[in-house]
């Protein structure tokens, strides 16, 4: 018998609504179900069920818990209540641990063990009800969950009950998606918890935040007389937290962990009663799914790890993040259980204004690789096209798609495979499941479950206490280490000389066991690996490509620390790295960092020649160097990953391709200061506006590149369209009746009396213009006109010196009116010069 006494059923919030709430099971066959925590519904419920005749006396009952801390919890407390054992009438089934038997009629269970459960049998033959306890942490797993219940219930087994219980539950929402349904409310009773804000920040890290939390403690120890409940984020910040309260602020008190990572006894220490005060260090498992009797007082760091999909990475991270508002009062409310309570925030509290309202579903957050296989495997069809209480993000369910056709879950039709079947068996995530079911194949599945357990836990080293300690970043020699800390029985001495976290050794070890139970449960031949000393290391790491495809990251030289993994992403490797020769390797763990880049905690290497086998592209690129010559470089690529490049000759048309685009972003750039050319084109354009009626083109700079395109064809730099002649090319564009008279109606120059010919500037902006001596003028009575005569030339009439005498496009009038006026001054200044009275009469 557990040595904890629950109180008193008949004394719970919810004792006398179990009539009721039976009864509306039992005819409406769906109900929603409100009871603060507190109230006694994971308590009672289940078996008030089960007594009340739901599911009659084979029939069984399941409750889903959104933690496997909660469910074992639970099933003991209720084991206890009705006279029994855990594994009796009562038992639990949690990733890792199951205590059932062939009596087991309540059976509390993780969301993810129902998922599968319902995947592999989706009649669920043998079970009556299915009880979805604090729905409200809305985690994918429990949406999921809900989604499969309703198409069972709809389609072969509209006997089967459903009950969604919460603390806070959104009873709208639920009520339109699982019409016709029965709702049920339970109040209890609160008593006034006082909130003291302690003021804080944001989160600096572990050492930090105890620091942080053990004023807290200090205060909640001095204010009030019960037990101390604190939430921080994680395990690691609780070691942190526990060492520092110990050091100088416990006096006497119990200082106990509380997390999903413990083993049961030293879970069961934190949660019953005590002759000592307790101060208890939870993570938010103790937020809503467990009670803790006696806590008077609440210190809230304002943090929990969230586990969020990072499109950037491709993978799921647990990143410790600012909780909600809605969490905030979940965990206050705690200290208000039995009596009056104080709850101290460790922020400001002008800090709450910037607080989400509440908590993100996690079907927002998180990769849904997992849960599209399972909707594709149950279901038969695309997951966009399942009936989700809260329709996924449709790029997220595209990118879980594409991995799980990466992975060959799937094939091109979405038909889940005869390998995603052997993945779905495994209760891992489909990277992990997927490394097991190549591990099987290549004959080295016992070493790969190690290395698939070492991923599937937290981190192996005492990073959470001891910042300095390193583990080497290879997984193979984390293995090794880890290894030799189980044969010592993961002694403290020895796991802190090898840098690791004896409870994450303890946890893997766990896990490592659950998946060879599993593993033995789904082979007949359970036998150990079947590949040599020299090739099992090898095939495990080729086991981890198969589950990481896209995980492929690349660095320069065996002394570079940084590389980049595929799509993209910048990481950086441990100093440790340098003494390898890997290039190419997995980045299987990749911690989240402020800076550009991601730190990588674990790999695994990869020969080049694996990539070549899962198959790469060849594309030969051409860019221009820095003289404008074409230059083409073939790369061959692992998806987006460059693996090899070599020069190779450039392709004809691709050469002229590139070239072509030059020309069409700035043709004079390419054609530089090619100044006939830009006098021809400015004929061109000048003509266009003045004589509109010809049919000139317009000759934009677009028109002029395109017009210059063909002599790309066979040209290799931009020195060769530079020293091609482009003028032919935009004369043949223009009308045949311009082309022959181009140069009586746009002359690009003109013959004075003088007998020199002067050129005609058409860019400038008085229009077509003229500059000469004024001398090679004497003779000529009018001015030129161009343009079928239409246009009179600007004439620039220049002393010796090249400066304008005058500017006019009227010549008889200078040589009546100015002429006369300025001619002594021109032989004053330039005696030598012949400056004739009558201009006209004179030979220049």
């Amino acid at each position: 018998m557990p040595s904890h006494q629950p109180s008193s059923s008949a004394s719970l919030p919810i004792a006398p609504h179990l009539p009721s709430i039976v009864d509306a099971v039992r005819r409406a066959g769906v109900l929603l179900l409100a009871a603060p925590p507190g109230t006694g519904k994971t308590t009672l419920v289940p078996g008030a069920l089960r007594d009340g005749g739901v599911g009659g006396d084979a029939g069984e009952i399941v409750v889903l818990e959104p933690r496997r801390l909660a469910a074992r919890e639970a099933a003991r407390r209720v084991a206890f209540l009705r006279g029994g054992e855990v594994g009796g009438e009562v038992g639990y089934q949690v990733r890792h641990d199951r205590r059932t038997s062939a009596a087991t009629r309540i059976r509390f269970v993780t969301e993810g063990i129902l998922v599968r459960q319902l995947v592999e049998d989706p009649t669920l033959d043998g079970v009556a009800c299915v009880v979805l306890d604090e729905f409200h942490e809305r985690h994918v797993e429990g949406d999921l969950a809900l989604a499969m219940l309703k198409e069972v219930r709809a389609t072969v087994r509209p006997d089967l009950a459903l009950l969604v219980m919460s603390a806070t539950l959104e009873v709208g929402p639920l009520r339109a998606y699982l019409q016709p349904c029965a709702e049920h409310h339970v109040e209890a009773r609160v008593f006034p918890v006082e909130t003291a804000w302690l003021g804080g920040g944001g989160f600096a890290g572990a050492r930090d935040l105890a620091e942080r939390v053990r004023d807290g403690v200090r205060l909640a120890l001095a204010e009030t007389a019960g037990d101390v409940l604190v939430f921080l984020p994680g395990a690691g910040e609780i070691g942190a937290a526990a060492d520092s309260i110990e050091a100088g602020v416990a006096r006497g008190c119990e200082v106990l962990p509380l997390h999903g990572q413990l083993e049961g006894d030293r879970q069961d220490r934190a949660l019953r009663p005590s002759s000592r005060r307790k101060v208890v260090l939870a993570t938010n498992v103790a937020e809503t799914s467990l009670t803790i009797e006696g806590v008077s007082a609440v210190v809230d760091s304002g943090f929990a790890r969230v586990l969020r999909h990072d499109p950037g990475r491709g993978l799921d991270a647990l990143r410790v993040e600012r909780i909600s508002r809605a969490s905030a009062e979940q965990r206050k409310g705690r200290a208000g259980r039995t009596g009056p309570g104080r709850c101290y925030r460790l922020w400001g509290k002008g800090e709450e204004v910037t607080m989400a309202p509440f908590t993100a579903p996690e079907i927002r957050r998180i990769d849904l690789a997992g849960p599209a296989l399972e909707v594709r495997a149950f279901a038969g069809r695309d997951p966009a096209e399942f009936d989700w209480l809260e329709s996924p993000d449709a790029a997220a369910l595209q990118r879980a798609d594409e991995l799980l056709l990466r992975l060959r879950a799937v094939d091109t039709q979405g038909r889940v495979t005869a390998t995603g079947r052997a993945m779905l068996a495994l209760p891992l995530h489909p990277r992990l499941a997927r490394t097991l079911v190549e591990a099987r194949a290549l004959g080295c599945e016992d070493t790969a479950v190690d290395v698939v357990a070492l991923l599937a836990e937290r981190e192996l080293g005492r990073r959470g206490r001891d910042e300095s300690a390193e583990l080497p970043c290879d997984v193979l020699a984390q293995r090794e280490l880890w290894r030799e800390a189980k044969a010592k029985g993961f002694a403290a001495g020895l796991c802190r000389a090898l840098a690791i976290d004896a409870d994450a050794a303890r946890a893997i070890e766990r896990a490592r066991a659950q998946f060879s139970r599993r593993r033995a449960a789904t082979r007949d031949d359970a036998r150990g690996d079947r590949s040599s000393d020299g090739s099992a290391d090898e095939h495990v790491r080729r086991a981890l490509l198969a589950g990481f495809p896209d995980r492929v990251a690349s660095r320069a030289d065996a002394r570079s620390l940084e590389a980049v993994l595929v799509g993209g992403r910048g990481l950086t490797l441990p100093a440790s790295v340098q003494a390898e020769s890997t290039l190419f390797f997995l980045a299987l763990r990749v911690l989240e960092t402020r800076g550009s880049r991601s730190q990588v905690s674990a790999i695994s290497s990869v020969d080049v020649t694996w990539l070549h086998e899962l198959g790469v592209t060849e594309e030969d690129e051409l860019h221009l160097d820095a003289q404008g010559r074409v230059v083409a470089t073939r790369r061959v690529r692992y998806l987006d990953l460059p693996l090899s490049e070599v020069r190779v000759d450039a392709d004809p048309e691709q050469a002229a391709a590139l070239l072509g685009a030059e020309l069409a972003r700035d043709p004079w750039a390419v054609f530089g200061e090619h100044k006939e050319l830009r006098a021809f084109v400015a004929r061109l354009r000048w003509l266009r506006e003045a004589a509109p009626d010809l049919g000139v083109p317009e000759f934009t700079d677009a028109e002029v590149a395109e017009v210059a395109a063909p002599l790309c064809l066979g040209a290799r730099s931009l020195r060769d369209l530079r020293d091609a002649s482009l003028q032919p090319l935009l004369e043949a564009r223009l009308p045949p009746a311009v082309r022959g008279r181009l140069g009586e109606l746009a002359p690009a120059r003109i013959k004075l009396p003088s007998g020199r010919h002067a050129a005609v500037h058409y860019d400038k902006e008085q229009g077509p213009t003229v500059a000469s001596r004024l001398q090679d003028f004497f003779g000529l009575r009018d001015t030129p006109r161009i343009a079928n005569g239409r246009v009179p030339l600007c004439l620039q009439l220049l002393a010796p010196n090249q400066r304008p005498v005058q500017v006019t496009r009227d010549l008889a009038s200078f040589w009546t009116n100015i002429y006369p006026k300025v001619r002594n001054e021109l032989r004053r200044r330039y005696p030598r010069h012949a400056w004739p009275e009558d201009p006209l009469q004179r030979s220049p």
